[in-house]
This record gives C-alpha cells, sequence and structure tokens, in this order.
C-alpha cells in the first residue's frame, strides 16, 4: 500500500507542476504579446505625429486659409485587432491611440510645436466638412482615404483628422 500512496502523491506533484508551469507561460506570453501591441500602437501614433507636424509646418508657412491635406495610411490592424487614432489638446498636444477591444492598451505621441507666434487649434466636430475633407474626431485603423488637414486662419492654424470625401 505505501508504494500506491507514494505514486499517487509524485502523480499529482507532476501535474501541479504542469498546471503552475502552463499558467507561468501564458501570462507571460500575454505580457510580451502586450508590449508588442503596444510598440506597434505606438508606431503608428508617431507616424500620425509626425505628419500633423509637417501639415502644422505648411499652414503656417501658408498665407491662404486653403485646406493643406497629407494623405496617411493606418494598417487594417495591430496584432489582429482593431484600434483608433485621435488628436487631442489635453496636456499638450498629442496623437492618442487605443484599441478598440483593449482600451487598457492606449499610447501617446507628443506633437511638438515650437513657435508661440502661431496658435494651434484642433478641431474635431464630427462631420464638419471642408474643401473635400470630412472631420473625424477618431479615426480607425484600415479606414481608407485618412488624410490629416490643416488650415491657416489668422494667427491660428487650425488642425484635425479627416476623410476625403
Amino acid at each position: 500500500m505505501p508504494v500506491i500512496t507514494s505514486h499517487v502523491i509524485g502523480t499529482v506533484a507532476i501535474f501541479a507542476f504542469a498546471a503552475t508551469l502552463t499558467l507561468y507561460l501564458y501570462s507571460v506570453g500575454s505580457a510580451e504579446s502586450l508590449a508588442v501591441t503596444r510598440g506597434r500602437l505606438q508606431t503608428v501614433s508617431d507616424y500620425v505625429a509626425v505628419r500633423v507636424v509637417q501639415v502644422i509646418s505648411m499652414a503656417n508657412a501658408s498665407n491662404t486659409p486653403s485646406c493643406i491635406q497629407s494623405l496617411i495610411e493606418l494598417p487594417e490592424t495591430i496584432a489582429g485587432g482593431s484600434y483608433w487614432i485621435a488628436l487631442s489638446d489635453q496636456g499638450g498636444y498629442a496623437v492618442r491611440g487605443a484599441m478598440v477591444l483593449s482600451p487598457d492598451v492606449t499610447t501617446e505621441s507628443l506633437i511638438p510645436i515650437n513657435s508661440t507666434s502661431v496658435n494651434v487649434r484642433i478641431v474635431a466636430q464630427e462631420g464638419l466638412a471642408m474643401d473635400g475633407v470630412t472631420v473625424q474626431s477618431k479615426v480607425y485603423g484600415g479606414t481608407k482615404s485618412v488624410v490629416v488637414w490643416g488650415r491657416r486662419i489668422g494667427n491660428v492654424i487650425e488642425v484635425g483628422l479627416g476623410r476625403r470625401a
């Protein structure tokens, strides 16, 4: 009888070890996947921030209130999931990104604005139409014909995201 008991104890110990190891590897894999997803979303946010700076610079050099547009190409998904990108002026100018199904996966890319003589205003009035662009407060990955647009009105540069009509 003691031989059977030791085999049962050994078998239960092996199963417990295997279950613990499985849970540990799953949590490490999930954390690594989350880090990769966040890194890819950060890359997209940085790309949009660079385009916003380019549009602000072009609008600042412009003497007309015409709408300047820069087409951006967003990947359809990031790590197999949907995401969105938006411009924000809360706590500084930034491009914010988030995964749709995992709202805790967010990124922020600052938009460096060096000029103190020109004011920047982010326009996010959903559905506003101007010069062939429909303004959107946020754009989702994979959306076609997405643009960063900007225009100079007096001393103010308006900038935003939109979609070509």
